[in-house]
């Protein structure tokens, strides 16, 4: 069965919303959840479960999203890139470079720099959304191999980092200049 569990932290209620086709990846964000759909694309629902929108993406191999402000990003792992949107669907930018191998987690700064991590390439590489540039911000070493997701905090300043072999994370410090 295709679902979103929504859990409420204050009274552990389990919400769930019944879906059509596969969820690849979520964000949240003004109380709308976000959500890439196996052979649909980004859909749009409020929390009740409601469509509100639909964007036609290639979504066959996308499975993360992260959502800031006006923006949708989105990596395809076999193109090797990540995707700027509008709210509207409307294509902003797509990055591609040969430090980013197989995009996996993906997740927005504050100032609407995206930190990436690729499972191919072993690195976590931060994207400055206004040169379309980016730098490597750790690489393979021997106790950081395939990292899976991240998740920035903007209220902690903290980046934790997943890996998908043995299902270990690490928190990193930000200090964005």
């Amino acid at each position: 069965m295709n679902k979103i569990d929504i859990i409420h932290l204050r009274n552990t209620q389990v919400q769930t919303i019944t879906t059509k086709n596969e969820c690849r990846g979520i964000s949240y964000q003004d109380h709308q959840l976000f959500v890439v759909m196996n052979e649909i694309g980004i859909v749009v629902l409020d929390l009740s479960g409601k469509i509100l929108n639909t964007l036609a993406i290639d979504s066959p191999n996308v499975y993360n999203i992260a959502t800031a402000k006006d923006r949708i990003y989105y990596t395809n792992e076999q193109e090797k890139t990540v995707h700027c949107l509008s709210l509207t669907g409307h294509d902003i930018w797509v990055y591609q470079n040969n430090s980013i191998i197989w995009p996996r987690g993906v997740s927005v700064a504050d100032n609407k720099d995206l930190f990436v991590v690729c499972s191919k390439s072993n690195n976590l590489s931060i994207i400055n959304h206004i040169l379309q540039d980016s730098k490597i911000l750790l690489q393979e070493t021997g106790d950081w191999i395939k990292p899976r997701a991240v998740y920035y905090s903007n209220d902690r300043k903290e980046l934790l980092v997943c890996s998908e072999d043995d299902g270990t994370a690490a928190v990193y410090k930000v200090i964005l200049g």
